[in-house]
This record gives C-alpha cells, sequence and structure tokens, in this order.
C-alpha cells in the first residue's frame, strides 16, 4: 500500500462505503465482472486497493468510471484474486474508514466431485457425511451451501492417493424444513484465492415424517349449503380442505411407488416406476435404499386431483436389484413428502455367487469321479478352491454341514438319475442340483382344478436355496416369498391356495435366492399354466398371503441359515 493510501486510510471520518462484486465473488477464470464501491455522500473520488499485494490492474481502468465507483475486469485471470478493500472521500468531508473486505476468488482448477455417505437421502435429524474429491493434489478444500449465506466450511486435504487429495465434512443434524444443498471447491495454500472449479451440485433429500402437533387457524366456508374448513398451517402453508364427514389431509402424505411391467426383471430389460399422490404435488424424487444418488422429476396431470411421474430405468444390471421410494414436494415449498412404501426390485437371472452356470465332470486314475464349477480346472491347485470356499462365507458353512451325500438330480429336472457316495462338495464346487441355477414349480393334485378345491405350488431345487418366491404373470401384486425347507435332499417351499377360484388361473413362474442378496434370484422356474374350471368368487392373488408367511428382503439380510 502506497504512502499516501495509507495516509488517506488513516484519516477516515466518513462512514465506511460499500464494496460489492458483480455478478458474483466467485468468478471463473475468463468470464469479465465488475467491483463495485458505493459511498452515502456525493462522492468526487473513490479508491479501491487489495491487502498485501498490490493489484496493478487497477491503475489502468478509466478515471470516468472510477468516479463512479466503478471497476470493472474485462476478463478475468488468477492475478486478480485477493482480498480487496474500498474508500471514498470529497475535498470537503475528507475521506470515509475503508469498506469491510471482499475476496474475489477466481476458479481456475479442475473441478471436484462431491458425493453424500452412505447416501443424500438423510432421515430428519440425522448426520451424513459429505466426501469431496479432486484428481489435483490440493492442500485444502470448501463446502459451500447454496441459497444461504451459511459461513463455508474449510478443511485441510487428507493423505490420499498419490496426485489427488480428498476432504470429508460433516453435515447435520438435517430437517425437511430447509433445502440441503451443496457445491465444495479446493484450493492450494499458495494461492488460497485461486480455487477450483465448483464441484455439481449436491442436493439431499429429507422425506418429511408425521406431524405431531401443528398450532391450526380455520376459515369457515359454506358453498351448497354445507360447511367446510380450510385449515392454514403457521407461515400460511395450506394443508387441505375438511368437509362434511371428511378427515384433512396434511400435505406431507406419503405417495404411491408402483412398477410396469412388473418387479422381477432380467437384466438387459427396462422398466419405469411411477411415483404418484392425490397431494397435488409438483415434483418427485425417487431413491433407492443405500443409493449414492437419487432422482427428481416433474410431476404431470394425467386426470384432475392426480400427479405423477414416471421413472424410466434401464437396461437393467444386478445393480439395479434393491429396495426403493419416493417422495413428493410442492413446488413453493422446500420440504419432502413422508416416503412412500418401499417396492423391491428383483433382477433375475444375473447368477449371484454361490451359482453355477453349470458343473464339470473330472475323472481320476482310479476311475473316481468328482463334480467342480464350470471353470475350475480338473485337479485344480488347492490354493484356488480355498479362495473360492472362503468367497461362500457362511451359506457354504451351512451347506456343507447339512449335505452328508452327492445326489445327482432325477431324470426330468435336468440330469441323470444315479448317486455317488463321498463328502457332499461345497457350494462353490456346487451340488448338481445348482445346475443352471434354475428351480423347478410343480402343482398338487395336479394343473387343472375344479373351483373351491384347494392346490399347493411346490418350488423345489437340488442345490441350497435360502428363499424361494412365486409369481403370476399379469399381476399386480409382489411376489410371494417364502423360507426354504430341506425335506428329501431337496430344498423347497410350498404356496397353497385354497380354496382355488377363478381369479387363481394363470401362468406361474417360482425363483430362488440366497441370503447374500436377495435382489438377485436365479432364473425362473418353466412357467406352470394352473387351469379352474367352474365358477366362483373373485378375489385376487393375495389371498395366497393369508396361508403362507411371506419374508420380507430386510428381514433375509439378518438371516443367512437355512431351514431345515
Amino acid at each position: 500500500m502506497t504512502p499516501i493510501l495509507t495516509l488517506l486510510i488513516c484519516l477516515g471520518t466518513l462512514p465506511k462505503p460499500t464494496l460489492w462484486a458483480e455478478p458474483d465473488s466467485v468468478i471463473t477464470q475468463g468470464s469479465p465482472m465488475t467491483l463495485r464501491c458505493q459511498g452515502s455522500l456525493e462522492t468526487q473520488e473513490y479508491r479501491l486497493y487489495r491487502e498485501e499485494k498490490t493489484a496493478p490492474w487497477i491503475t489502468r481502468i478509466p478515471q470516468e468510471l472510477v468516479k463512479k465507483g466503478q471497476f470493472p475486469i474485462p476478463s478475468t485471470t488468477w492475478e486478480h484474486a485477493g482480498r480487496y478493500r474500498c474508500i471514498y472521500g470529497n475535498h470537503t468531508a475528507g475521506r470515509s474508514e475503508p469498506s469491510d473486505p471482499l475476496e474475489l476468488v477466481v476458479t481456475a482448477y479442475r473441478k471436484p466431485t462431491l458425493s453424500a455417505l452412505p447416501s443424500p437421502v438423510v432421515a430428519s435429524g440425522g448426520n451424513v457425511t459429505l466426501q469431496c474429491d479432486s484428481r489435483v493434489a490440493l492442500d485444502g478444500f470448501i463446502l459451500c451451501k447454496e441459497g444461504e449465506d451459511e459461513h463455508p466450511q474449510r478443511l485441510n486435504s487428507q493423505p490420499h492417493t498419490r496426485g489427488s487429495s480428498r476432504a470429508i465434512f460433516s453435515v447435520g443434524p438435517v430437517s425437511p424444513s430447509r433445502r440441503w444443498s451443496y457445491r465444495c471447491y479446493g484450493y492450494d495454500s499458495r494461492s488460497p484465492y485461486v480455487w477450483s472449479l465448483p464441484s455439481d451440485l449436491l442436493e439431499l433429500l429429507v422425506p418429511g415424517g408425521e406431524i405431531h402437533s401443528i398450532a391450526w387457524s380455520s376459515l369457515s366456508l359454506r358453498a351448497g349449503g354445507e360447511e367446510s374448513r380450510l385449515r392454514a398451517a403457521p407461515g400460511g402453508m395450506m394443508l387441505d380442505a375438511e368437509g362434511p364427514g371428511g378427515e384433512g389431509r396434511v400435505c406431507g402424505e406419503k405417495p404411491s411407488l408402483s412398477v410396469q411391467p412388473g418387479p422381477v426383471v432380467a437384466p438387459g430389460e427396462k422398466l419405469t416406476l411411477q411415483c404418484g399422490s392425490d397431494a397435488g404435488y409438483n415434483r418427485f424424487a425417487l431413491y433407492k435404499e443405500w443409493g449414492r444418488d437419487f432422482l427428481q422429476r416433474p410431476g404431470r396431470q394425467p386426470q384432475a386431483g392426480l400427479s405423477q411421474a414416471n421413472f424410466p430405468l434401464g437396461p437393467v444390471s444386478r445393480s439395479y436389484g434393491g429396495q426403493y421410494r419416493c417422495s413428493g414436494a410442492h413446488n413453493l415449498s422446500s420440504e419432502w413428502s413422508a416416503p412412500s412404501d418401499p417396492l423391491d426390485i428383483l433382477i433375475a437371472g444375473e447368477e449371484p455367487s454361490g451359482f453355477s452356470q453349470g458343473p464339470t465332470l473330472c475323472t481320476g486314475p482310479a476311475g473316481g469321479a468328482k463334480m467342480v464349477m464350470a471353470g475350475t480346472r480338473c485337479g485344480g491347485p488347492k490354493g484356488e478352491r480355498d479362495r473360492q470356499r472362503q468367497a461362500m462365507g457362511r451359506e457354504g458353512e451351512t451347506q456343507r454341514k447339512q449335505t452328508e451325500r452327492l445326489r445327482v438330480p432325477e431324470r426330468g429336472l435336468g440330469g441323470i438319475s444315479s448317486e455317488q457316495g463321498g463328502a457332499a462338495p461345497h457350494p462353490s464346487f456346487p451340488s448338481p442340483g445348482q445346475i443352471r441355477a434354475r428351480p423347478f414349480l410343480s402343482v398338487q393334485p395336479g394343473s387343472t382344478v375344479a373351483s373351491g378345491e384347494n392346490v399347493t405350488l411346490l418350488c423345489q431345487s437340488q442345490g441350497w436355496m435360502h428363499t424361494f418366491l412365486l409369481t403370476k404373470e399379469g399381476a399386480a401384486d409382489p411376489p410371494l416369498r417364502l423360507k426354504s425347507k430341506r425335506q428329501s435332499h431337496k430344498y423347497q417351499a410350498e404356496f397353497p391356495i385354497s380354496p382355488v377360484t377363478s381369479a387363481h388361473a394363470g401362468t406361474y413362474r417360482c425363483y430362488g435366492s440366497l441370503s447374500s442378496n436377495p435382489y438377485l434370484l436365479t432364473h425362473p422356474s418353466d412357467p406352470l399354466e394352473l387351469v379352474v374350471s367352474g365358477e366362483g368368487p373373485d378375489p385376487v392373488l393375495s389371498e395366497l398371503k393369508g396361508s403362507a408367511q411371506a419374508l420380507l428382503p430386510a428381514e433375509l439380510w439378518n438371516n443367512n441359515e437355512g431351514g431345515e
């Protein structure tokens, strides 16, 4: 700072001016911007200066602009970055105090990546970790919340792989009444006002919950001889209209989530999840449990009083399997509704760990034989076998203890009828019942039955399965799940239908799954058509749920043992 400028500042007697940047104080390299200084009197003179280091570019600005307090930069570079103040004055009133400092930040480095761990969907009152990663070796990171003047969080970078850097921020507790949108930047401590480009915007989704207490105000209206009440919450947000004999609904009511063509899909196929509500939501969000992101779509109104959004997914792979929910929101509100009931998406035919594509029959010098996994060489090294055993974990141990003999599948199940004594192979060296990883579906007493009779659909597998699922072609209900039971050297589940009606007629298939990932299914069984003769009542497939104990996928994660 020059001695004359120092003297002017020290002699300041006028109120300090206001210094701001247009369009913003964080500007991308190469973009135009202007610093503006405004005093409280008829000013004859403005001065702009940078702390710690002089700024030669200021002296090149035309005086007619300087007298107006305008300091334009046609093309911003890293040399313009720094901490600035300004003063003003005239010959009669003297000089002002310096303005508050303005930090001019120039973004130039490659943008980092911002992610939420474990998921950007956070329960109300919860905390979340935001991780900022850069492929450039930087000393520090800054986390900024969009739309609010909160002080940014700054952290030094953590040791990471060579040539990259990272910082981990903690955010929370969060609430559904505010927006939680963030960007992060990285910087080098040698040039603290030269940052990276901003990361892509990361928005957290905080679904609403039950509203336990609201101070209501009511307005009575009369129309058509009947009285209704408009109810409003504090702040003027209308929640609902209540009429005679009807209960009002809060705006946070959960939407419904459905899927077309169905929840069971094969790899490569496409599906559409539809989130809908009669609460008048203008936008919807779809998210997967433990997912790294969520999707947002504007709502549309296919009919009066109903809004919905479609979320096309696919071509699907095994990573699409899981539990999905959706929430809705109004355009003028930052609050999301309570989440919908969960919807399970199941991937069939994508072999989970432990399912075989077909074993190999190996013969020894003494004429003995053994089964090994497809792709495994006969007499392979023991280390390879050990690694395969370890990969199966607890499920493999359960299978090894339960099975005493190796049984080749009977004719009709895709194999040759024979039996061989000896210890059972580990599931990594699968039993022949795991050939093609496809269960077998049968019906007792037969596939043609009179209305009113009882039938049982039996899903069986030679190889170990934790759970069996039964689907009906064209049914809107989710698949039925039953834990497998071991009987006569097979694993099976019985799905009774009692009594049978015309609504039960149709084509059925069954699948198997392991507890290690209940959203990955085997290939389907061959289809079985159930023919019902005679007239009967018109129930839905969900009657089955009254006679079979269904398992939720979440329970399968906590139960890794097969049934006896």
